[in-house]
């Protein structure tokens, strides 16, 4: 084979689109905050059909985004991704603000009832005012639960609930009638802090300022509270210190809480998209391979034929299943280029196919605006079909203008090459046998006695005249003007048909026009598609499909019923294991949180208790364990700097999920018990005196209530851990709380009692006042309840969105299941480095895809005498059972090119019994070039080795047929030309494409085949003396006349020395049959 020489450039690149520039991007494992894979930066592309577990994205290096730790630093480069995101983002944390709904009415409620059971006139103000925040959160809750309220709106909904909670602790604060103290409603301060963070739909930053200021508003108000009305009732300094500690730390507890939140969001986010790209990316190509797939075959035979991809199928237990059917009323249109010839005389091979590829893409477009189903293109000839697969009742009116309408496109041709060229026209209407033939190549095709009429009438009627059947007219309902067209004076066959034929003279009724309908304007084609869609539209469909696949999801999914409502597990064990499989294994920065809450408990506690050195070794006790807890699983990612018995520990613990809980909740469990510790180093004798200021050596807790705090700050600290899962969590809040109010109420009560009577005592209303232990206890249990709710929110939407990535996966594997089906059909069509070029592209119709082979093989084995055998009676269910015979022989031949040995060899097409091959055009057959690209002087064994392998692929479909022969008792015989030398191979008409091959040389073989001789192989001199160097025999013919050639010196092939001695072929009969 020759070196491939493109007739065309494809221009394949793509505008890609980057929004950042790489100096201010870098890309990032989003994997969590994961203390084995801290920030780890990944250099490349991001990988958008990475459906994995780690997704790979450029992240924001510009602003402050600088200034974080590469480990913190979470936002996307793309600002189209970062705000599809943040939309996201949104709807997710909106789903939460029934959480804060919640918060807000256990507040008010509690609140309320402890004002009631010590009601007095001054607390009517705080009671009417949480009565109206209690209305208007039942009617946010119902509006939100609902979603009777818009999109629009529903956007602004979590900031309404967050400053009603906002305000009723400063209702409760400013409208209090009994002593202020620095410490009132500083837990739910704290509280709201923390949710400020995880409820609220927006950036760190917004968070942290309107966190700060909640906080800062407290302080003031409470500051200036006291001193305005109580100036000499306490020393408020140490207590609003202790306060600003805890503030701090739900502060930092938020921030650790956001950042997992965001980063496990963000991973969830990626992972959906990804899979969501990527089912959307199959789907453009599975549609792209129908669409392909469609303009080669009928819906009704590609559908059949996926379906059946992949089976072995055998009809009734002798045959291979065949996909025909038969249709009746069909009109059939033949046309051919009068004047070819004449053409090629003055184009070259190459501008020849382009004139071809532009007036049948132009046919094909005709063909689609007068329903016609284009059916094979033949060299220079054109045929179709109207009325099948899908029966109209004006099959022939449409194919006579479609027959009119292709005379006068071939003008343009006529003026372009200046040639007296013109289209003749053939139309037949009868019954056909419509479907495919064989395993490979394969093509709609119709067959019959009627087709082979039609094709009759083209070549008997007139250059630039539309040549009809009588059996046509009967369905032409008077819209045209006949006259006489003597077909039977020009063709033997319609004479011996007895049949009349008929020229169309003029329109009566002319076609009805229309916008559809206008496919060409003054010679030029255009595309009703869009081909235009550059990358960056492709993004922002992806992007708003993924927006749009979202809120569907949400509005319809009903997760309930995937998950068990108590252990939220799914009730599929295997996608359990996968979720969890994907739940972040472990982080050490969530447990640094347990650090941050001791430290911070420990410096509130030494500003409002006795400093006693039981409660300073206790925090030195604790702090180091927690060290340990925190530093110890940082080993197996740097065991540089650990021993190795600790990386070894590390390494572990990392593997052993029973360990990792156990070593978690351990930490939990340090972190309470020297809290818990703290409050039994107090002395709880009753006292009704203060020593202020505090005696450094005195056990009273004047403000016992801070414990609460401490509790509350370890409770929201056990939603920090993302290790552990919803039901661990729960399993721990639950104790814990338990705990805690058993210590205030039942263990500790004096501790609590003996602040009522120091606070109250004085002013002779403790008797109207809720005992602290009770109100404490109502406060734990209430946060806690939110807590959980929060908690199992956090789990349902790590879920739903694990649920809709999974969904995506099993779609997308049904999908590619039916791409990889399509595919293969596509590469049954084309060859397969046709194929390839064409899946994945979107060409114009008049585009050209061509390549010039300079030394190939063709190949031409008819069956003569199947005509003979072929006969449309009931016996052969009108001849639906021949074609069944037929399509055995085809599949057989098909099957010879699987063996390695002919691997250089292509199947072309079939025309009826006639199969057509070629041989080194398979990409990686090249001849050697020289540096200057003259191709060297190889060794012809070299260069034409694919020839050779071609001869013998003829001896095998001898060999085929004759074993056929002798299993079915026929006596069948192939016809077969063979030729060498350059041609060209391309696909016209990229919308509807069609596979072929073009040149004198495989004219040649054509006419080897048809001047032949049945039972023998016929080439002429070039070809004989290329394949004596392969041991080929032969026997010389002589002069024989080839249309367009003159008198060509042929030989036959006799043998091969070595394989069959030089003797004749088998069974090669020596005279001819026909």
């Amino acid at each position: 084979m020759g070196g491939g020489k493109t007739m065309l450039e494809m221009n394949k690149s793509r505008r890609s689109i980057r929004s950042k520039s790489q100096s201010q991007a870098s890309l990032i494992k989003v994997k969590g905050l994961e203390g084995e894979d801290n920030g780890t930066l990944e250099k490349g592309r991001r990988k958008s059909e990475n459906s994995q577990s780690t997704v790979q994205v450029e992240i924001d290096q510009s602003g402050l985004q600088r200034l974080l730790p590469s480990s913190l630093r979470h936002r996307f480069a793309d600002q189209q991704l970062e705000s599809l995101y943040r939309a996201y983002y949104c709807r997710q944390k909106n789903s939460a603000v029934l959480v804060l709904i919640i918060l807000s009415l256990f507040f008010c409620v509690t609140s309320i009832i402890l004002y009631c059971i010590a009601f007095t006139e001054k607390k009517i103000p705080p009671i009417a005012i949480l009565s109206v925040c209690v209305v208007i959160n039942i009617v946010m809750f119902i509006l939100l639960k609902f979603r009777l309220i818009s999109d629009k709106l529903f956007m602004y909904t979590p900031f309404i609930p967050w400053i009603l909670f906002a305000t009723e602790i400063y209702v409760v604060i400013g409208l209090e009638s009994e002593p202020i103290v620095p410490s009132l409603a500083v837990g739910w301060q704290c509280f709201l802090a923390y949710l400020s963070y995880v409820m609220l739909p927006l950036p760190l930053r917004w968070c942290m300022l309107l966190s700060s200021l909640s906080c800062l508003v407290h302080t003031i108000v409470v500051i200036v509270i006291c001193i305005l009305n109580y100036p000499n009732v306490y020393q408020i300094g140490n207590a609003v210190g202790a306060n600003i500690f805890l503030f701090l730390c739900a502060n930092i507890l938020g921030i650790i809480s956001y950042f997992f939140n965001d980063i496990n969001q963000r991973k969830a986010f990626l992972e959906t998209k990804a899979s969501l790209n990527v089912k959307i990316i199959i789907e453009e190509g599975s549609k792209e391979q129908e669409r392909l797939l469609l303009s080669v075959l009928p819906k009704h035979v590609a559908d059949e034929m996926v379906q059946d991809m992949g089976d072995v199928l055998v009809a009734d237990g002798q045959f291979r299943k065949i996909y025909m059917s038969r249709h009746e009323n069909v009109s059939i249109l033949y046309a051919d280029i009068v004047g070819f010839t004449a053409i090629s005389s003055k184009c070259t091979a190459g501008e020849l196919v382009k004139i071809l590829n532009e007036l049948f893409a132009r046919f094909d477009k005709l063909a689609e605006k007068y329903h016609q189903l284009r059916i094979k293109i033949l060299g220079d000839c054109y045929y179709c079909i109207s009325g099948a697969p899908e029966p109209r009742s004006d099959h022939a009116v449409l194919s006579v203008h479609m027959g009119l309408a292709m005379v006068d496109a071939i003008s343009d041709v006529r003026a372009q090459t200046k040639t007296d060229v013109n289209m003749r026209v053939g139309i037949h209407t009868g019954a056909v046998l419509g479907g495919v033939v064989g395993q490979k190549q394969w093509q709609f095709d119709v067959l019959g006695k009627d087709v082979s009429l039609a094709n009759k009438m083209e070549s008997g009627g007139l250059a630039g005249r539309v040549h009809i059947s009588h059996s046509t007219t009967k369905f032409m309902h008077g819209e045209f003007e006949l006259e006489p067209g003597d077909g039977d004076q020009r063709e033997e066959a319609i004479r011996m048909a007895g049949m009349k034929t008929y020229l169309i003279k003029s329109v009566i009724k002319p076609y009805p026009e229309g916008t559809l309908d206008e496919i060409y304007v003054g010679g030029m084609i255009f595309d009703q598609d869009d081909d235009d869609n550059n990358e960056q539209n492709k993004e922002e469909n992806l992007n708003k499909l993924l927006y749009e696949a979202i809120v569907e999801k949400e509005a319809t999914q009903d997760i309930g019923k995937r998950i068990n409502f108590i252990t939220m597990h799914y009730h599929d064990t295997n996608m359990e294991e996968l979720f969890d499989r994907n739940r972040q294994k472990f982080s050490s920065v969530a447990i640094l949180g347990t650090c941050v809450v001791l430290v911070c408990c420990f410096f509130s506690y030494v500003c409002i208790a006795p400093k006693s050195l039981f409660s300073i070794l206790t925090f030195i006790i604790g702090a180091l364990l927690l060290t340990v807890f925190t530093v110890f699983p940082f080993a197996a990612s740097s065991p540089k700097r650990f021993v190795g018995c600790a990386v070894s520990f590390s390494q572990w613990l990392l593997r052993k999920p029973w360990l990792r809980a156990g070593w978690t909740i351990s930490a939990i469990l340090v972190l309470a018990a020297c809290n818990i510790v703290y409050m039994f180093g107090c002395d709880s004798n009753i006292s009704n005196t203060f020593s202020l200021p505090l005696n450094s050596e005195s056990l009273n807790c004047e403000y016992p209530v801070y414990f609460s705090y401490y509790g509350i700050l370890v409770l929201i600290e056990v939603t920090v851990l993302v290790q552990l899962g919803f039901l661990a969590k729960i399993l721990i809040l639950v104790p814990l709380t338990v705990v805690y109010c058993v210590l205030y109420a039942i263990v500790l009560p004096n501790l609590f009692d003996r602040y009522d009577i120091a606070l109250y005592g004085s002013y002779n209303t403790l008797a109207t006042t809720v005992s602290t232990k009770y109100s404490i206890v109502g406060k734990a249990i209430a946060i806690s309840l939110t807590l959980a709710f929060y908690i199992r929110h956090n789990e349902v939407v790590m879920r739903k969105l694990f649920i809709w990535k999974y969904e995506a996966d099993e779609a997308k594997e049904l999908i590619q299941k039916q791409r990889e089906k399509n595919e293969a059909l596509v590469y049954n069509i084309l060859p397969a480095h046709v194929a390839r070029d064409f899946i994945g592209t979107k060409k114009r119709d008049e585009e050209l895809v061509s390549q010039a082979y300079d030394e190939a093989g063709v190949i031409f084995a008819s069956c003569p005498n199947f005509n003979d055998f072929y006969t449309e009676d009931s016996v052969n269910n009108d001849g639906l059972e021949c074609l069944r015979f037929l399509n055995e022989i085809i599949s057989d031949y098909d099957e010879l090119l699987n063996e390695a040995r002919f691997k250089n060899i292509i199947k072309i097409k079939t025309i009826g019994s006639t199969y057509m091959a070629a041989s080194g055009m398979n990409l990686g057959y090249s001849i050697p070039k020289k540096e200057n690209g003259a191709k060297q002087d190889a060794p012809v064994k070299e260069r034409w080795q694919h020839l050779a392998d071609l001869t013998d692929f003829a001896y095998a479909l001898k060999e085929t047929l004759d074993r056929i022969n002798s299993q079915s008792f026929n006596s069948f015989v192939l016809r077969i030309g063979i030729n060498q030398g350059p041609i060209i191979g391309g696909v016209i008409g990229a919308k509807k494409p069609h596979f072929d091959i073009w040149g004198n040389t495989v004219n040649v073989s054509s006419r080897m085949e048809s001047t032949g001789q049945a039972g023998k192989i016929q080439c002429v001199e070039d070809t004989m003396l290329i394949l004596k160097e392969f041991g080929f025999t032969f026997e010389k013919r002589g002069f024989v006349k080839v249309k367009g050639k003159g008198e060509l010196i042929t030989y036959f092939l006799t043998g091969k020395d070595g394989k069959n001695g030089g003797s004749p072929l088998p069974n090669q009969p020596q005279d001819d049959i026909f």
